[in-house]
C-alpha cells in the first residue's frame, strides 16, 4: 500500500491554522471578509473624528498661527471672496479684490470636487453656514475619499482584503496628507490615488473608462499633467515589465492606448482647464522674469547633510524633528521631506525581494533605485520637478510614500498567503532602522530630535517585528493579523494626533472676537465709504489686518475692497512687469513676484492706479505731505483721501517709447506717466500709434517737480475721463466725449480675456504703460463696454464637447459590444 504524498510545510501550517482559528474568531474573520470596505471605512472615520475632534467640535479652528499661516493669509481671504460672490449670486470671471485685478477661474475650477460639495453645503444651509467652520470637515471628507480610492486601488492589484484594509489606513493617514491639509493641498493625494486606481483598472481588467475621468480631474493644472504623467509613466513601465516581461512591442501599444485615453480626458476638461493653464504659463514664475527654471537649472550643489537627515528621520515620524514652528529640520515643516507612511512599511519593504525571481528582482531594484537617486541627488530631484522650486512638497512627498507602500503591502500580502518571512532579513532590517533612528546626527545640546518620540518609534518597530515573526510561526494566524491591524490603528492615531494637535491654532472664541484680525477698524472705514462713494476707486493701507505672521497682503479679498497688494503663487504677469519696470520690486526675484505689496509707499503711482483712499495707524503720516488729506478717524485708524486721484479711465494725447522711458530715473518714471503713455517698440501698433500720438523723450521729463506741476498734470488727465454707468467685476460700461483722438488708459492689468466694445463694434485693446490696458479712441461721443471672458472659450468648449461625445460614444460601443459577447452561444453554454 502506497503512502500518501507528503504535504509542503506551509500547506500543513495553513491547514492547522484554519483548524485552530475555528469558532468565534473565525466568524469575526468571515464577517470582516464580507464587509471589509465597510469596516475599513468606519475605522478611518473613527480615527479621523478622534484625531480632529477638537476641530470638529469647534473648540479650535483649522487655521494656523505657525508656518501654516497661509491658511489665514491666503485660504481665508480667498474663501471670503468666494463666499461674497456666492451670497450675491454672481460668479465673475475677473475680480478686482486681488492685486489690481486677476482672473477668478483658477480658484473656482481647480478642484471641482471641493467646490461642488462646498456650494451644496451653502445651499442646504440657506447660505448661513460660515465656511470657516467647514475646513476640518473637508479634511475628514478628503481622508475618507483617499481611503475609499486606496482600497479599490489595492484590490485592483489583487491584494487580499486584510492587507488592503491595512494599506487603506496607511494611505489615508500619510504624513504628507495630514501636513498638506494645513495648506489645503490634501486633494493632491486624491489626484494621485485616482490616477493609480484608474491605471490599474485599465491595466489589469481592461476597464478603460476610468482613466479619462482620472486625467480630467488632474488636468485642471498644467504642471500636474506633467508631474503625475511622469510618475505614471515610470510606474506603468515598472508594472508592465513586472507583470508581462520585457515585451517592448506590447508595451509601446499599451502606452499609446494609455496616452490616447489621457488626451481624451484632457479634451473633456479643456473648457475649464485652458484658462488655468494660461494663468500658470503666463505667470512670473513660468514665463516672466522671475522664472526659476534658468536659475535652478544652473545650480549643481550637493545636498546638505541636514536634508539627508531630515529625509531619514521624517520617514519614521513627521514630528521627530519638531512640529510646526518648532521644526528643526531642512527648509521648513511643510516643504521638507515627509515620507512617513507607517512603521510596519519600513520593516516590510526588504521582505518583498525574498519572494521575487531573478528578473523581478532586477525590475523592482531598478524602480526602487530610481527613487533613491531622486532623493540622493538634489539636481535630479529639481530636474524631475522642472526646477519649479527646491522642495519636496510637490510630487515627491506623495510619490515616495506611494512606492514604499506598494513594496511593503505587496510583501505583507505574500507573507499573509505563505506565512513565510525572511527572518534574517527582518533582523537586519530592524537593526538597520534602529541604527538610523538613534544615530547621533546632532549633539544633545542642539535638541533637534524629539527623544520621547524616538522611544515610541523604537517600541513600535520592535513590536511590529515580533508580530511579523509571530505571524510566520504561530498557528493562530487570526490573532497575529488582528494584533497587526490594531497596532497600525494605535500607531496612526498616536502619530497623527501629534501632527494635528500640537500646532498653534486659533480658537473659535478668538475668531468670533477678531476674525483672525480682519475684523478691525478697517471695516468701520469701509462702511463709511460705502455711504459716500458710488464710483470705482481703490484703497490702500500701510498695515496688515491679519494677525498671522507674516502679515497678509490679501486683506482686500477678506475685507471686500479694491487694493493693489497681492500674495499669490501666480500673480498677474503684467501687473508684475509694471512693478519691475517701475523698480518697486527687483527683476528676477521670485519671492518678490509672489509677495507683492503693490503700490504701497508710492503716492504718485497710486494716483495713476485710481487709489483714492489710504488707511494708516500713524497720527501724522508722510502721505499728508504728498497730496493726501485726513477724512476722519475710525478707532485707531486714520482715513486719508488722495486729492490727486485719477478715475479708472483717463486719457492721453502723447506717448513715450519704452526704450526712452527706461532712460529715466525711478522718480522721473512716475512723473512721466502723467505726461504720456508708455508704448513698447515691440507692439505691433507702435508705428501707427506714434503717428497719432506725438512721442516724448527724456528731455521732456520734469526736473523740478512741484504740487503746481502735479495739479496741472492731474487737470490734463482729468479733462476727458470715462463716466461709468455700469460696473461689475467683469463688465464695465461708460461713455466719453472727445474733441480730439486720444488714448484711454484703464488701470486694469492687460489680459487677453478683456474685450472692448466701442459704439457697438469690437475694438483692439492695446498694452500700454508696461502692462495695462489702453484703448485708442477717435474724436466724438463714444459708449464703451469692457467685458472679460475666459480666453479662447468658444474653441475650448467645442473641443470639450467633442471629447465628451467621443467618450460617451466609446462607452456606448463598449456596452453594446459586451452585451453581444454575453449573448453569444459559447458564452451562454459556459
Amino acid at each position: 500500500m502506497k503512502s500518501s504524498p507528503k504535504k509542503p510545510k506551509n500547506i500543513e501550517k495553513n491547514e492547522i491554522s484554519r483548524k485552530n482559528n475555528s469558532g468565534f474568531s473565525q466568524k469575526i474573520l468571515n464577517l470582516f471578509e464580507k464587509k471589509t470596505l465597510f469596516f475599513t471605512f468606519l475605522t478611518i472615520l473613527f480615527l479621523g473624528i478622534f484625531t480632529f475632534r477638537n476641530f470638529l467640535l469647534l473648540k479650535y479652528l483649522y487655521f494656523f498661527k505657525d508656518i501654516g499661516s497661509d491658511s489665514v493669509n491666503v485660504e481665508y481671504p480667498a474663501m471670503k471672496m468666494h463666499d461674497r460672490f456666492f451670497n450675491e449670486g454672481i460668479f465673475p470671471n475677473w475680480t478686482f479684490f486681488s492685486g489690481m485685478g486677476f482672473p477668478t477661474f483658477s480658484s473656482l475650477t481647480n478642484d471641482f470636487i471641493t467646490n461642488a460639495l462646498w456650494n451644496f453645503i451653502k445651499i442646504i444651509g440657506n447660505f448661513q453656514i460660515n465656511s470657516v467652520y467647514q475646513f476640518p470637515f473637508f479634511v475628514l471628507y478628503y481622508i475618507l475619499i483617499i481611503g475609499i480610492l486606496s482600497y479599490f486601488y489595492l484590490r485592483s492589484l489583487e491584494i487580499s482584503k486584510f492587507t488592503a484594509s491595512v494599506g487603506t489606513i496607511l494611505f489615508s493617514f500619510l504624513g504628507f496628507t495630514i501636513v498638506a491639509s494645513s495648506w489645503n493641498l490634501h486633494f493632491d493625494i486624491v489626484r494621485g490615488i485616482i490616477l493609480l486606481f484608474a491605471f490599474e483598472q485599465f491595466f489589469k481588467k481592461n476597464r478603460w473608462y476610468f482613466f479619462p475621468i482620472a486625467v480630467l480631474y488632474i488636468s485642471s493644472n498644467l504642471y500636474y499633467i506633467y508631474l503625475f504623467g511622469a510618475f505614471l509613466f515610470i510606474y506603468a513601465t515598472f508594472r508592465f515589465f513586472d507583470e508581462k516581461g520585457f515585451q517592448l512591442k506590447q508595451f509601446s501599444t499599451f502606452i499609446i492606448k494609455l496616452s490616447g485615453l489621457a488626451i481624451l480626458g484632457v479634451m473633456i476638461n479643456l473648457v475649464f482647464a485652458l484658462p488655468v493653464w494660461m494663468m500658470i504659463f503666463n505667470s512670473p514664475r513660468v514665463s516672466g522674469n522671475s522664472a526659476l527654471f534658468n536659475q535652478m537649472a544652473k545650480e549643481t550643489e550637493v545636498s546638505h547633510f541636514l536634508e539627508y537627515v531630515t529625509a531619514v528621520l521624517r520617514t519614521f515620524s513627521t514630528d521627530l524633528m519638531g512640529n510646526g514652528n518648532n521644526f528643526k529640520g531642512w527648509q521648513n515643516y511643510f516643504e521638507a521631506p515627509t515620507f512617513y507612511c507607517g512603521l510596519i512599511t519600513l520593516l516590510l519593504i526588504p521582505q518583498i525581494f525574498g519572494f521575487l525571481n531573478k528578473k523581478q528582482k532586477i525590475i523592482y531594484g531598478l524602480f526602487l533605485g530610481f527613487w533613491f537617486l531622486i532623493l540622493a541627488i538634489p539636481y535630479l530631484r529639481r530636474a524631475f520637478l522642472l526646477f519649479v522650486g527646491d522642495y519636496y512638497r510637490v510630487g515627491i512627498n506623495l510619490f515616495v510614500p506611494v512606492v514604499m507602500l506598494f513594496f511593503g503591502l505587496n510583501a505583507l500580502q505574500r507573507i499573509e498567503k505563505s506565512y513565510q518571512i525572511q527572518k534574517i532579513t527582518l533582523i537586519f532590517t530592524l537593526v538597520g532602522l534602529l541604527f538610523l533612528l538613534f544615530f547621533p546626527y546632532f549633539s544633545k545640546a542642539e535638541n533637534v530630535v524629539d527623544s520621547s518620540l524616538q522611544i515610541f518609534v523604537a517600541m513600535f518597530l520592535l513590536i511590529y517585528a515580533g508580530l511579523l515573526f509571530g505571524l510566520s510561526v504561530s498557528q493562530n494566524k487570526i490573532l497575529f493579523k488582528s494584533l497587526i491591524f490594531l497596532m497600525v490603528l494605535f500607531e496612526i492615531t498616536f502619530f497623527t494626533s501629534q501632527t494635528v494637535n500640537k500646532r498653534l491654532t486659533y480658537s473659535v472664541l478668538e475668531y468670533q472676537a477678531f476674525e483672525f484680525g480682519y475684523k478691525d477698524a478697517t471695516i468701520l472705514a469701509l462702511d463709511y465709504l460705502k455711504t459716500k462713494e458710488k464710483d470705482f476707486y481703490r484703497l490702500e493701507k500701510d498695515f496688515a489686518s491679519s494677525s498671522a505672521m507674516p502679515g497678509s497682503l490679501n486683506d482686500a479679498q477678506a475685507q471686500g475692497y479694491f487694493g493693489t497688494a497681492s500674495y499669490s503663487s501666480f500673480n498677474q504677469i503684467f501687473y508684475i512687469y509694471f512693478l519691475e519696470e517701475m523698480e518697486i520690486i527687483r527683476r528676477g526675484f521670485e519671492n518678490e513676484s509672489r509677495w507683492s505689496a503693490g503700490l504701497r509707499g508710492y503716492p504718485l503711482l497710486q494716483s495713476i492706479a485710481s487709489v483714492k483712499y489710504h488707511l494708516t495707524k500713524e497720527e501724522k503720516s508722510y502721505l499728508l505731505n504728498t497730496g493726501f488729506s485726513s477724512v476722519g478717524r475710525f478707532e485707531y485708524v486714520v482715513l486719508l483721501r488722495n486729492n490727486y486721484f485719477l478715475p479708472l479711465g483717463f486719457t492721453y494725447e502723447k506717448s513715450i517709447s519704452l526704450s526712452e522711458f527706461r532712460k529715466l530715473s525711478k522718480f522721473q518714471k512716475s512723473i512721466m506717466l502723467f505726461q504720456g503713455f508708455v508704448l513698447d517698440e515691440k507692439n505691433a501698433e507702435f508705428n501707427v500709434l506714434t503717428k497719432t500720438f506725438p512721442s516724448l523723450s527724456v528731455q521732456d521729463s520734469v526736473g523740478n517737480f512741484s504740487f503746481e506741476k502735479y495739479s496741472q498734470f492731474i487737470k490734463e488727465r482729468k479733462s476727458d475721463t470715462l463716466s461709468i454707468t455700469y460696473f461689475s467685476q467683469d463688465k464695465i460700461v461708460g461713455n466719453v466725449n472727445l474733441k480730439i483722438p486720444k488714448m484711454m488708459f484703464f488701470s486694469i492689468p492687460y489680459d487677453k480675456g478683456w474685450k472692448a466694445i466701442v459704439d457697438g463694434q469690437e475694438q483692439i485693446l492695446t498694452n500700454i504703460n508696461i502692462g495695462f490696458m489702453g484703448l485708442k479712441l477717435d474724436s466724438g461721443k463714444h459708449e464703451i463696454e469692457l467685458r472679460y471672458r475666459n480666453p479662447y472659450f468658444a474653441y475650448s468648449l467645442s473641443i470639450s464637447l467633442l471629447g465628451l461625445f467621443i467618450f460617451l460614444g466609446l462607452v456606448v460601443f463598449h456596452l453594446k459590444f459586451r452585451r453581444e459577447i454575453l449573448k453569444s452561444p459559447k458564452v451562454s453554454e459556459k
